[in-house]
């Protein structure tokens, strides 16, 4: 049976989280990836989102909640949209970069949001308060400037380079504490509550370039 169970695919990324890691920071520095890189992609699919966003707002009838779901496919990246918005070369490299974001639900695209995240673990120029940021712009789909559990979840599993399984204690700390109402609910004070007080359940310790061992 070659069928690959959720949990299976859980260990084996998690396993191999130095080898992505060091995969990270070798992409980051070898092709030049800095902050002005990291912007400039977002500012084009934040460009690609308010539209998609603003069409879902105007065809929603009044009165109406409306559903913001169908622009979460702005997000999805083929690996050459993925060079192009960057602007890299397709190389080996930056191949594995995108392989180790695909999902097992998809095929031959990665979220970009993981992508982002992931990356800026290696750019120490982006402040706690600009991650922070960065965290509520891409995950708050319905634009209530709030993340709920779930989207810790995808937040968490992108900066720390692992499955959502394997930093679900992490996300529950993170919401006992900081979510003191019970409100299921998250502001930018919380994540930046969160990063003051638990800046390690928030980011990984893997922070700037690594160095080959």
């Amino acid at each position: 049976d070659n069928v690959i169970s959720n949990k299976q695919m859980n260990q084996t990324l998690d396993q191999n989280y130095d080898a992505k890691r060091m995969v990270f920071s070798h992409f980051v520095v070898n092709n030049k990836i800095h902050r002005g890189v990291i912007n400039t992609c977002r500012e084009f699919l934040n460009q690609k989102r308010f539209a998609a966003l603003s069409d879902v707002s105007m065809s929603t009838p009044s009165g109406e909640e409306a559903d913001f779901s169908p622009t979460l496919s702005i997000w999805k990246l083929d690996y050459a949209s993925m060079c192009r918005i960057m602007s890299i070369e397709p190389t080996g490299e930056s191949r594995r970069v995108f392989d180790l974001l695909l999902e097992s639900d998809e095929r031959e695209k990665v979220d970009a949001r993981h992508l982002i995240l992931g990356l800026v673990n290696f750019i120490p120029t982006f402040s706690v308060h600009e991650r922070c940021q960065m965290m509520l712009e891409m995950y708050d789909v319905k634009r209530s400037e709030t993340l709920n559990f779930d989207n810790l979840l995808d937040i968490l599993a992108s900066n720390h380079l692992k499955s959502r399984d394997s930093v679900s204690r992490k996300a529950k700390t993170v919401m006992k504490f900081v979510d003191q109402a019970g409100t299921g609910k998250l502001i930018l004070d919380d994540l930046l509550d969160a990063a003051t007080k638990f800046p390690n359940l928030l980011f990984p310790k893997h922070m700037g370039v690594l160095e080959a061992k």
